[in-house]
């Protein structure tokens, strides 16, 4: 493959159309510019393959003008050979990216069934998560079936005495329940679910409270505080 700029003239130099000889800056700009269109002929379709390949070419010294060769071939005088191929030389390392915000670093859970009789003048503490120091979201799940029918309050609250979510609901005999309950800490230590009752009476029940670690919390509506009435279990 060869480009050259018009017919050869008698002393040697390349003319335009119409007989005016090109300045030798505007050959070398021509040159320049049709060695970059060959490169990039050559090299943007290489780059779709997966291995290195070199390429060679004659340039014309005089002009500026290429000649794609094997590599084993030579150039005649007044040439040099150039070669060049579709990967390149590696860039320099790039800065170093800012630190990313934290993600989830651990999970926590406890779960227990068990029968027991319910209050209905205090909360009684039916299962308990202890945590680290950090923001957490809290999930509790928990599941009744009374021996009476029953009107049963669950809440979630934290080793402050913060009630994180509270749920009131109708139990009939014999029949499951569900409270779910979904809450915020920025304190450590026991988070606490206790529920109450209004007949008093016996209780299975199976609870599931689990927790993840998040960055930051932001608490919506005022947090209220759970009165000092829980017991024991």
């Amino acid at each position: 493959m060869r480009i050259e700029w018009g017919s050869a003239s008698g002393n040697g130099e390349k003319s335009a159309p119409g007989g005016r000889r090109p300045s030798r800056r505007g050959l070398m700009a021509g040159g320049c510019l049709a060695a970059l269109a060959v490169l990039l002929a050559w090299a943007v379709p290489a780059l779709a393959g997966s291995s290195t390949v070199t390429y060679y070419a004659c340039v014309t010294s005089k002009t500026g003008s290429i000649k794609v060769v094997s590599n084993t071939a030579k150039c005649a005088t007044g040439e040099h050979k150039i070669s060049w191929n579709n990967v390149g030389p590696a860039g320099p390392k790039g800065p170093r990216g800012a630190q990313g915000p934290a993600g989830v670093v651990a999970g926590y859970q406890s779960s227990v069934d068990n029968d027991t009789t319910l209050s209905s003048t205090e909360f009684t503490a039916i299962s308990s998560l202890t945590l680290p120091a950090g923001h957490f979201l809290v999930n509790a799940s928990i599941s009744i079936s009374p021996d009476a029918p029953d009107v049963i309050t669950c809440e979630v609250f934290d080793s402050k005495g913060t009630v994180m979510d509270g749920q009131s609901v109708s139990a009939p005999v014999s029949s499951d329940a569900f409270v779910g309950l979904t809450g915020l800490t920025a304190n450590g230590g026991n988070e606490t679910v206790a529920c109450e009752d209004t007949a008093s009476a016996d209780v299975g029940y199976a609870v599931s409270v689990t927790a993840i670690r998040v960055n930051s919390v932001a608490f919506p509506g005022v947090m209220k505080q759970l009165p000092h009435r829980v017991g024991s279990r």
